[in-house]
C-alpha cells in the first residue's frame, strides 16, 4: 500500500498536468500526450484524480490503526 505522501505527490502532479492540459489547444494535447482528443484526456485525468482521492481518504482513515488478525466487531479483519 502506498503512503499518504506518495499519493499526495501523485495527486499534485495530476492536478498540475490537468491545469496545463486545460490551457493547451486541442492539437497540442494530441501531439504532446498522444491523446485522441483533449476532452477524453481531461476525462481520464479526472478519473485518475478521483481514484487517488478515494485511495488517499481510505489510507487516512486507517492510518495509525493496528492490524487485526482476529475477527472482532471493532477492527477490520485481514484475510489472506
Amino acid at each position: 500500500m502506498r503512503t499518504i505522501r506518495q499519493i499526495s505527490d501523485e495527486l499534485d502532479k495530476l492536478y498540475s498536468e490537468l491545469d496545463i492540459v486545460q490551457s493547451m489547444s486541442e492539437e497540442s494535447v494530441r501531439l504532446i500526450f498522444n491523446a485522441d482528443c483533449k476532452g477524453k484526456y481531461i476525462s481520464l485525468l479526472n478519473e485518475e484524480i478521483d481514484s487517488l482521492e478515494n485511495e488517499l481518504e481510505e489510507v487516512e482513515r486507517y492510518h495509525g490503526r493496528k492490524r487485526n488478525f482476529v475477527r472482532t466487531a471493532d477492527l477490520p479483519f485481514l484475510c489472506w
